[in-house]
């Protein structure tokens, strides 16, 4: 895994943990489809991300996982998490 997807990951987790929709929503591209259930529409755009983490992420104050890569392309990037 590279320096930079290895930083992402951690800013991900970063932003969850301070429950910060912003710094979630900088991470990816104003384009991005972002997809918290595979069974749902994903959530479009940075707007779209921010908005799906700003109602997540309120209640979650202790909330500890740990993340690893799955697979990476040069448009996508598929990440598995679990508890810590």
């Amino acid at each position: 895994m590279t320096a930079n997807l290895q930083q992402w990951i951690e800013d991900y987790r970063l932003a969850w943990v301070n429950r910060d929709p912003d710094a979630a929503a900088a991470l990816f591209a104003p384009d991005a489809t972002y997809r918290s259930n595979i069974f749902e529409d994903p959530h479009v755009g940075q707007e779209g991300v921010r908005a799906y983490w700003s109602s997540v992420t309120s209640d979650q104050a202790r909330w500890k996982s740990s993340w690893a890569a799955l697979s990476q392309t040069e448009s996508e990037l598929r990440l598995s998490s679990g508890p810590r």
